[in-house]
């Protein structure tokens, strides 16, 4: 009897492995004839500019900022005057940069971020000014450190990079004093 149930069991077991693999075998064969059909269409591409950048100076003003891009004085004087409600470009600080954008020769906006919260775009033919939100790509992450020797080295060996422990380290400046307190 023992020997009739293992004959059976065998048999089943033999069956159904072939019927799995000739099976897969089809499957294989459907995944392949619907691969093959199916295209997929270009994405759309951006358009290109041609990016000037003009860091700002010390004795730098509009006018002579807007020359070095190649925008004449009359054209400033024009940014200027339609920009006075939106911001007044005669403002402008040191260290900051006017961005220019240009297609096939033509001019087709100029950018000024006077702060990390905004930015004022101008638009030519006709001139345009609007003042926009600056959006930021906000990830947030965590880490944690023990402050044995030095802030800047527990923060380093936390994978903290060098530019946000100084930030950690101006939040806390008033607070902490991180020469003398840790000990």
């Amino acid at each position: 009897m023992h020997k009739v149930i293992l004959l059976f069991l065998f048999a089943v077991l033999l069956g159904g492995t072939v019927w799995l693999w000739t099976s897969a075998a089809d499957t294989a064969a459907e995944v392949d004839t619907a691969v093959e059909t199916v295209e997929i269409a270009p994405a759309p591409v951006a358009p290109e500019f041609d990016i000037e950048t003009y860091t700002i100076t010390s004795d730098d003003v509009f006018t002579t900022a807007m020359d070095a891009l190649g925008i004449g004085y009359a054209k400033a004087l024009e940014i200027v005057d339609v920009a006075s409600s939106t911001f007044d470009f005669t403002r402008i600080r040191e260290g900051k940069e006017f961005k220019l954008y240009s297609k096939d020769g033509a001019v087709k906006k100029l950018v000024y971020e006077p702060d990390r919260e905004r930015a004022i775009i101008v638009t030519f033919n006709p001139i345009e000014v609007v003042e926009e939100e600056i959006v930021y790509d906000v990830a947030e992450s965590h880490a944690r450190a023990t402050i044995d020797s030095s802030l800047f080295l527990a923060g380093a060996e936390a994978g903290l990079s060098d530019a946000l422990i100084l930030d950690i380290a101006d939040v806390f400046a008033w607070t902490i004093d991180f020469a003398t307190q840790y000990r």
